[in-house]
């Protein structure tokens, strides 16, 4: 009796200890954060989650622009800070609550935002969304373009909207460039390339071609196509021939061996991309100085325009071929980085290739193609 009564004893106690605790741990577990998105999108906004990728992980930073231009601070794979950059990005903004949201998330609401705003439209020509990403280790920034580029057409796909999208991961420079002036990086490459173009400050093209929406400015500019692409490829081949499994199963000595390697692969990969990117930066300052030094005939001087045409056009041709030569450069540095990289692997045992195999030069020679492959686009 007594031990039935003690048996009873405990039940009763547990019962008592588990009741306790299911009505304690609610208390003291953390809140699940509401979600502030208009309800018009909460079940739309659920179905994605549910479906959505895992969060791009660390931090970077992320801007988009269609005439909206909206900035989003990205830390450990969520958005922590918005920002607008014009009066359509505030409008945006207010309409849609992103906080809190994974990066690939706050773009599909941000874009499906745009489109029930009425900043994209499937009746409109042709337009363009640029997505850039920036301020991140290189590897999570080159993969959250492509995953953030992809999220964006997802949600045009879905509302059977025509819309060119275009991504690029962009050097940490551009982007602090672009925050000095209080611009969106994607604008302030095309704007960038506009000044270029037609021998401007970059000041006098921002007053004049500012506040014009992104697919005004790619027609008007469409030489931004190659700025966007050369970011791509110079950043894609300081990523060439890295591994992050390679050190899988190294001793301390390999492994410390392989380390100082890539750091060195890294030193002159970047001194290879900045080097690149100076030269083609004085090739088109030098364009420009040279074609604002020229005097324009006046009146009709029909000889005058001709002549000074042809300068134009030898002048130009000229930009041309010191950027191919600097393209070369490019190569040829490139190559000679892969190459000692691919010598202290196959030291380490972890690469077979011969050490004079001609390392894959697919992403230079698409770098050196996109030129002529873009101008053949436009003449079609």
């Amino acid at each position: 009796m007594r031990s039935n009564i003690k048996i009873l004893s405990l039940a009763i106690a547990c019962l008592l200890v588990i009741a306790v605790l299911f009505a304690v741990i609610p208390a003291i577990m953390p809140a699940t954060p509401e979600n502030s998105i208009p309800s018009a999108t909460d079940s739309a906004a659920e179905t994605v989650n549910l479906s959505a990728t895992a969060a791009i992980p660390l931090s970077y930073t992320v801007s988009l622009d269609v005439n909206p231009s909206i900035e989003l601070v990205v830390t450990d794979g969520l958005v922590t800070a918005v920002k607008a950059f014009n009066d359509d990005g505030l409008a945006v903004t207010l309409a849609v609550d992103v906080i809190g949201q994974s990066a690939e998330e706050a773009v599909r609401l941000i874009v499906a935002a745009m489109i029930s705003e009425g900043y994209i439209v499937a009746s409109e020509t042709e337009p363009y969304l640029i997505v850039t990403v920036s301020n991140g280790d290189q590897l999570v920034v080159e993969d959250a373009a492509e995953l953030l580029e992809k999220a964006a057409e997802e949600v045009l796909e879905r509302q059977a909207i025509e819309c060119e999208v275009r991504s690029a991961y962009v050097p940490d420079q551009v982007a602090d460039e672009a925050a000095a002036l209080g611009l969106s990086t994607g604008r302030y490459i095309i704007l960038k390339v506009a000044a270029e173009q037609e021998a401007l400050t970059l000041e006098e093209a921002i007053a004049l071609y500012g506040s014009k929406k992104i697919n005004e400015l790619m027609k008007l500019f469409p030489d931004a196509k190659d700025a966007f692409k050369d970011y791509n490829k110079s950043m894609e081949m300081a990523d060439d021939d890295e591994d992050p499994d390679d050190l899988d199963g190294m001793t301390p000595e390999q492994a410390a061996a392989f380390q100082a390697a890539l750091d060195i692969f890294h030193q002159e990969m970047k001194a290879a991309k900045e080097t690149f990117f100076s030269a083609m930066d004085t090739v088109k300052a030098d364009l420009k100085s040279q074609l604002a030094a020229l005097e324009k005939p006046s009146g009709n001087d029909k000889q005058g325009k001709k002549d000074y045409q042809n300068v134009v056009s030898e002048l130009q041709d000229a930009a041309k071929e010191a950027q191919h030569q600097a393209i070369d450069d490019m190569k040829a540095s490139v190559k000679a980085a892969q190459l000692k990289f691919a010598e202290a692997k196959i030291a380490l045992g972890l690469q077979d290739v011969a050490v004079d195999e001609e390392p894959d030069e697919d992403g230079i020679e698409e770098l050196a193609g996109d030129q002529d492959e873009d101008d053949a686009e436009d003449q079609g």
